[in-house]
């Protein structure tokens, strides 16, 4: 129907007429009071015993109807574990909620961030909650600490300027990573910093005498110390870059049902380093020729080894085969590698799929590229190696073990009925669904 412009004109005038009326009577309302929750919580305070325990205490108050009950539930961030407990509590308008976490064993790092979440019910069943989210510090010292919202840096007891050349070498660590990965950190990296081993070991639940950093990659945090041994700039230059790049390196990588090849891990983060490859590729060819160079198969028992001389050896030569595969395949094949075992490719897969070649011949190739017969290769079988297994602690109250979901198995398979097949598939399930979230990532070197 075509409009007359008289007609048009009335209809555009009562349109604008009803829109004005609207936002008129819209304006002259009373404004609409949010209703308060009837219960507050207060902030979470912590009694910070580290490392044996740790105190969460809050303040709970209601206008309304009493609280009657209280739990706190509680983990590591990114943990697959939680604790769940109730609270004892005396009903009443304002009541004090406390828990002690023991702590003394677990292998807890300093500035571990913890989530949690208080949960009260009232007279009536209504259910608050209350999250957040603490990090655990060190009490033992005075710390200073640089925040932004890419990293947290904490220190203590160094000169003025320390911070800020501390900055620079994460910033710098951050930017070549996120360029070598193409992924950003789901959260702020934290660094910690120590002033010895002394301070680096007293707080560990099974020392490494070796190690002058650890990466806790699920938590996001790494703790290293100064060493006497390594001029300042040499440190910032090695040990901050390395141990950031095992948190990316788990971001771009990370499959429960795949365990990347240490030897990889640590020649990554060695790529990621201010090393000369030059006198990396010379350093593996001595090593050659004093017979030291092992197998790629066998590496990383030698990565593992108490010996330091074996270690530097080790993670020397893992060092060199990462510089060679960068030479031969560009930068890009480090991040395809990590990215094919996160589609749950085997580490052989993943070299078959990247580089068309098995790790045999690639071990191979990176010995031409050294120029280097490959009978200098010890021989496998010669020398015996141990791993010693991690410490075992049983799972905390509340937390389900690896260890009980076998039981369970094992007690639903008792309990059924034969030919009740439905049961004993459920638990099968239940115990593999277990297993695969239990899995834990031991924190890399």
């Amino acid at each position: 129907m075509c409009l007359t412009k008289p007609s048009l004109i009335l209809r555009t005038t009562i349109g604008l007429l009803t829109l004005l009326i609207w936002l008129v009577a819209s304006f002259s309302r009373p404004p609409v009071a949010c209703a308060q929750a009837p219960v507050t919580f207060g902030p979470t305070r912590l009694v910070n015993q580290y490392p044996d325990a740790v105190t969460f205490e809050v303040t709970v108050t209601t206008s309304q109807n009493p609280i009657t009950s209280a739990r706190l539930t509680y983990q590591l961030r990114n943990e697959r574990f939680f604790t769940t407990l109730e609270l004892p509590v005396e009903p009443g308008d304002v009541i004090e909620l406390q828990h002690t976490w023991d702590i003394a064993g677990l292998d807890i790092p300093p500035f571990a961030p913890i989530e949690f979440t208080w949960q009260v019910t009232d007279a009536a069943g209504n259910l608050y909650r209350s999250n957040g989210e603490v990090v655990l510090p060190d009490p033992h010292y005075s710390w200073q600490a640089l925040h932004t919202p890419a990293f947290y840096l904490w220190w203590h007891d160094q000169p003025e300027g320390f911070g800020g050349e501390l900055q620079a070498a994460v910033q710098a660590s951050i930017q070549r990573n996120q360029e070598l990965f193409g992924v950003e950190l789901d959260h702020p990296v934290q660094v910690v910093v120590y002033n010895g081993q002394a301070e680096f070991t007293a707080w560990q639940r099974a020392i490494q005498p070796n190690l002058i950093g650890r990466a806790y990659t699920r938590l996001g945090v790494t703790i290293q110390f100064l060493h006497e041994g390594m001029a300042r700039r040499e440190w910032l230059a090695d040990v901050i870059p390395h141990e950031i790049t095992h948190l990316y390196i788990e971001q771009t990588a990370y499959n429960p049902l795949i365990d990347l090849p240490i030897w990889l891990t640590e020649g990554i983060a060695q790529y990621q380093e201010e090393d000369n490859p030059a006198e990396v590729a010379q350093a593996a060819r001595n090593l050659a020729r004093q017979g030291q160079l092992v197998p790629l198969s066998e590496l990383d028992h030698h990565i593992r080894q108490a010996d330091s001389t074996a270690v530097n050896q080790a993670y020397l030569q893992a060092n060199s085969i990462t510089l060679y595969l960068v030479d031969r395949y560009g930068p890009s094949c480090l991040t395809a590698l990590l990215q094919a075992n996160r589609e749950g490719r085997s580490n052989e897969e993943a070299f078959q799929l990247v580089f068309g070649r098995s790790t045999t011949e690639i071990e191979q190739d990176w010995l031409a590229w050294l120029d280097v017969s490959p009978g200098l290769l010890i021989t496998p079988g010669v020398n015996d190696y141990i791993t010693p297994l991690p410490p075992h602690r049983p799972p905390p109250k509340g937390e389900l073990g690896i260890e009980n979901t076998y039981a369970i198995l094992i007690a639903l398979a008792t309990l059924s009925a034969p030919g009740c097949g439905v049961m004993m598939l459920g638990a099968i399930g239940i115990t593999l669904w277990f297993i695969l979230r239990n899995r834990r990532k031991q924190p890399f070197p």
